[in-house]
């Protein structure tokens, strides 16, 4: 407020001399001058109330993520509890237990999830992050990926394929092997997550000097206007689709910070 008030101070006083001759007789030079100031003035002006905006936004986002989080480490706690209390019943039949197994065991995994992401994320804002890098065979890193995420898609009902496209089966790279498998794991789950039916599709090839990593599936797909965005924090939390697939809205964004880390670029 304090900056807004001495910005229209100074502008009511700027038109003054500018419109009154009678106080200074103002040669072409002056009035430019003063001219150009107004200009400034205004480019700073609007420069203040974006920034409100994005400070507005931000905090409301937040304020949606917080109160998203809650509902996502409740959801499967309860789940954990009740189906506890279930698989207990001498009345239930061994299928019924395998059930109420698979729930806890997917609740648990998902609740797992939230709290890494959240952590993840919070280490990253506060600058605690290190990176070890070594050579890996990629066919390796390639195989944990394939018997992860090969029975979530066969659960799910669609596939997931591996597209390697290097001939050399002890292919090296040198980067930090955990958030390389968090990088790919994070996109591979969102592809998953939102896909109903088809196929999930893990593309790896070479681009000059640079590995090429491409995720593609025939899911629901993003929007023009939100593509830009979504590799922000909270992102989610405004978009409405947590409410149907679940998720905090910090995925993408842990993501484009691990990828950064790795001098890489995502897009």
């Amino acid at each position: 407020m304090e900056i807004e008030n001495f910005y229209s101070k100074i502008q009511e006083r700027v038109l003054q001399i500018l419109n009154d001759k009678t106080e200074i007789e103002l040669c072409i030079k002056h009035k430019l001058v003063l001219e150009e100031i107004l200009e400034h003035l205004e480019q700073l002006k609007q420069k203040i109330v974006k920034l409100k905006e994005q400070a507005s936004q931000s905090e409301r986002l937040k304020s949606a993520f917080l109160n998203n989080i809650s509902h996502e480490i409740r959801t499967p706690l309860n789940a954990i509890l009740g189906f506890s209390d279930l698989i207990c019943l001498p009345e239930k039949t061994e299928k019924q237990k395998k059930i109420y197994s698979e729930i806890i065991k997917d609740s648990c995994n998902n609740l797992l999830n939230v709290i890494t992401n959240t952590l993840e994320m919070s280490l990253i804002n506060t600058g605690i992050v290190t990176i070890e890098k070594k050579p890996y065979a990629l066919s390796d890193i390639l195989n944990d990926i394939q018997i992860d995420f090969e029975y979530k898609a066969t659960k799910k009902g669609i596939q997931f394929k591996i597209e390697n496209n290097f001939n050399d089966p002890s292919q090296l790279i040198c980067t930090d092997r955990y958030k390389l498998l968090s990088i790919l794991k994070q996109l591979i789950e969102n592809g998953i997550k939102f896909t109903n039916q088809g196929i999930v599709k893990l593309h790896c090839g070479k681009v000059e000097n640079s590995f090429l990593f491409a995720i593609s599936d025939t899911g629901i797909g993003i929007s023009a206007q939100k593509q830009e965005i979504i590799f922000d924090s909270f992102t989610q939390t405004d978009t409405g689709l947590n409410r149907n697939f679940g998720g905090v809205g910090i995925g993408l964004a842990l993501v484009k910070n691990y990828v950064e880390f790795l001098n890489g670029k995502i897009e």
